[in-house]
């Protein structure tokens, strides 16, 4: 027997303007948040959701340190020092200002990151940082001290005019300047003309956010963490819990084959905020959750292999144990109409 936490921003969808007909209906799903307890806290994003479930505080200026926490994962070694991310990303001009877009829409491999990045060493050797590129879509700056700026999350701007996210602070003026130098170097790249005779979008653009200093040890309260976040991650090997990649489907994890005591799954991918934006897509994967995550965990719940379910979503809380589904009172409604009330 074991606790299941899980944490799926986007599950309560965006499109509440939809009538009863054109509402899909995920039976699982709705089964088990109808019979919850609710509580409900100001929306927040999937970082500050992660970091409250495992007590690292944000500070009160500045960032969570997500690119430090991430790179744990993605680098051979310790971050030591200030890290931040610099992700690579395309900012389409349109009537509203610039809207960014990045992975899976760029498209971008390893290759092509690592000749981007080499034209911009240069310009960042004079800034005294330094650049590295482990992966296409996740890149760091390793900074001589921490900069007077708050940032905003990657997946909270994706899609959107990036004018209200950008760094506010102290140093904002620096860093708004710096980054219009990277895009003039960008857009005199070989390999952002090349990218676009081939039919795919340049990288225009770097995100900068997540800045901050790797953690202290943090106290054990996840026995294990299943995460597609690299951030989620290097949380749990900073905590000493056990973590692996996100599963397919939770059917092992609720057989009790790998689960016990109090299990986290968190994703920042499944119903990411370019899948939440588009109906049909969140449809398809709110579908595959549905057979994949909570059919197998509304059994669990009710052969009693699981003592207690969380559901963190959108600003909303559910919590219920088996006794919880014998409220039959609480009837079934459409995982959109939370979000409506």
């Amino acid at each position: 027997m074991y606790n299941l936490t899980l944490l799926i921003p986007g599950l309560l969808g965006s499109h509440t303007n939809l009538t009863r007909e054109e509402q899909p209906q995920f039976p699982a799903i709705e089964t088990l948040l109808a019979k919850a307890s609710v509580h409900k806290f100001p929306t927040a994003s999937f970082y500050l959701d992660l970091s409250e479930l495992f007590d690292l505080e944000k500070p009160a200026a500045g960032d969570l340190p997500i690119a430090p926490l991430s790179r744990l994962i993605d680098g051979l070694e310790r971050p030591e020092g200030v890290w931040m991310r610099a992700d690579p990303v395309h900012l389409a001009a349109g009537t509203n200002g610039l809207r960014l877009i990045a992975e899976p829409e760029l498209a971008l491999s390893q290759h092509d990151a690592i000749i981007l990045a080499a034209t911009l060493e240069e310009f960042f050797k004079e800034q005294n940082w330094k650049l590295e590129v482990p992966l296409p879509d996740r890149w760091y700056v390793r900074l001589p001290q921490l900069p007077a700026i708050t940032t905003t999350e990657l997946d909270c701007v994706i899609g959107r005019d990036i004018q209200p996210w950008l760094p506010v602070g102290p140093d904002r003026n620096f860093w708004h300047r710096l980054s219009n130098e990277i895009q003039m170097i960008l857009h005199a790249s070989e390999m952002n003309r090349e990218r676009e005779r081939r039919g795919e979008l340049p990288v225009n653009s770097l995100w900068f956010w997540g800045v901050g200093q790797l953690p202290e040890i943090l106290p054990r309260k996840w026995s294990t963490v299943y995460s597609d976040d690299p951030a989620a991650q290097g949380l749990a090997m900073l905590s000493g819990a056990r973590f692996a990649a996100l599963p397919e489907s939770l059917q092992t994890g609720v057989n009790g084959l790998t689960a016990t005591g109090n299990v986290l799954v968190a994703t920042a991918t499944r119903l990411s905020e370019s899948i939440k934006q588009d109906f049909d897509t969140w449809v398809d994967a709110m579908l595959e959750l549905e057979e994949r995550w909570f059919e197998p965990v509304l059994s669990a719940l009710r052969e009693g292999q699981l003592t207690e379910l969380q559901v963190i979503a959108d600003g909303h809380q559910f919590t219920l144990h088996r006794n919880s589904l014998l409220k039959f009172w609480s009837l079934r409604r459409s995982v959109i109409d939370y979000l409506a009330d």
